[in-house]
């Protein structure tokens, strides 16, 4: 009886000190920003992407989850307010986990959702550098490639 219980309790404790060892990485934050449009990001129009934005009207907020998801405010055909979303299709980014972040309420219904090629820009940064005069990102090697990204159109609940 004794043996059991110092299993079940050194098996207790090789289980919470395991638990202890998982680092959680909190989700960036929803950012309202000044972003430029879709057609920076897409090659050809959005309607032909997402047909539900035949008619629409930009509107609303625009901005970022982090900084390989951005969002654009738009006013359906049908009058529904809807966000238009791009994010860069990554390994370490988990890009459904970040759509409820573009609702205010947390509460998004998807509308629309594929994959698609969009020009997505990448900052590699140095923490230690020199910059030059007029420079808008020191330190920094600035690379624009074509990339899979997640497109969704979603209302919020």
């Amino acid at each position: 009886m004794c043996r059991a219980a110092n299993f079940l309790g050194l098996a207790a404790l090789m289980l919470l000190s395991a638990c202890q060892s998982v680092t959680v990485v909190p989700l960036p934050e929803r950012v309202e920003a000044a972003v430029g449009g879709p057609e920076r990001v897409f090659a050809r129009p959005v309607t032909e992407i997402v047909p539900l934005l035949q008619n629409a009207q930009a509107s609303g907020p625009r901005g970022r989850v982090g900084s390989e998801l951005v969002f654009w405010g738009y006013r359906l055909a049908d009058e529904r307010p809807a966000f238009l979303v791009a994010c860069a299709v990554l390994a370490d980014v988990d890009c459904a986990a970040r759509l409820p972040q573009v609702c205010a309420s947390g509460a998004p219904e998807v509308l629309f959702s594929q994959q698609d090629q969009g020009e997505v820009r990448f900052l590699h940064c140095r923490e230690i550098g020199v910059a030059a005069p007029g420079d808008l990102t020191p330190n920094c090697a600035d690379v624009q490639k074509v990339q899979a990204v997640d497109v969704t159109l979603l209302s919020c609940r």
